[in-house]
């Protein structure tokens, strides 16, 4: 096989195996106080409920990295939407988000408001923590709230065989790359040349696939009518006879 075809049915298959391959998901609130071993890309919801109102609720999951391939290992977490009380005053009252690496807190300010751009958060990898995704909840109006992110365990090079060696040197699974996810804290695996590449051939497959499923229906049809057609004329002939 051509090198070239061999890069786009493999990068094809990765990303066929993202959108029909559901990742698993941890829930703060189904999970508060437990600590979770990551050895894949997870996603991090509030509660399985489609609209969760929470109240008066402080809860903090841990994140452990999984990784057989090296110690050096470590977690990339990036909020994709939040959908929390706004800030009142500049401060954030009614709910909020802190992400920990062990004891020490990541963020700067306390996570509030709606519709956050993406921010993303790294633990030290050489300091082995855990990561902690703590919600603090004093609202008590029930208002829906929401948060989604996305979690990715990562170790520092070398790189191996099946995996993907980010521009900040971490290594990540190659399932991951071009899903729309920054798995990597950078967006390097998302921005890499392939993925237009794969896109595209992706599009060229389902166009083929559109145009096999539309002969398969239409050349019975076609079959069908010719023959009604044939059999019609042959009526027609017996009857002038």
């Amino acid at each position: 096989m051509e090198p070239n075809a061999f890069l786009v049915c493999f990068l094809t298959v990765c990303l066929f195996g993202g959108i029909f391959g559901e990742s698993p998901t941890v829930y703060i609130t189904k999970q508060c106080g437990k600590s979770v071993n990551i050895s894949e890309q997870n996603f991090v919801e509030l509660s399985p409920a489609t609209r969760p109102r929470i109240t008066n609720t402080t809860c903090r999951l841990n994140l452990a990295p999984f990784s057989p391939n090296s110690n050096d290992s470590g977690l990339v977490l990036t909020i994709e939407h939040i959908g929390l009380s706004s800030k009142t005053s500049g401060a954030c009252l009614n709910n909020r988000i802190n992400i920990y690496d062990g004891t020490e807190k990541l963020n700067k300010q306390d996570i509030c408001g709606r519709y956050l751009d993406q921010q993303t958060f790294v633990t030290n990898s050489t300091a082995h923590h855990m990561m902690g995704i703590e919600l603090i909840s004093r609202d008590y109006q029930q208002r829906d709230i929401s948060l989604k992110a996305v979690v990715t365990p990562y170790h520092n090079g070398p790189c191996f065989s099946n995996e993907f060696q980010c521009a900040n040197g971490r290594c990540i699974s190659v399932n991951l790359i071009c899903n729309k996810h920054d798995n990597c804290g950078d967006h390097s695996d998302e921005l890499n040349k392939l993925c237009g590449l794969l896109y595209l051939s992706v599009a060229a497959i389902v166009g083929i696939i559109l145009a096999v499923l539309a002969a398969i229906i239409c050349i019975p049809c076609l079959f069908i009518v010719f023959c009604c057609k044939g059999n019609r004329r042959r009526r027609v002939v017996y009857q002038r006879i």
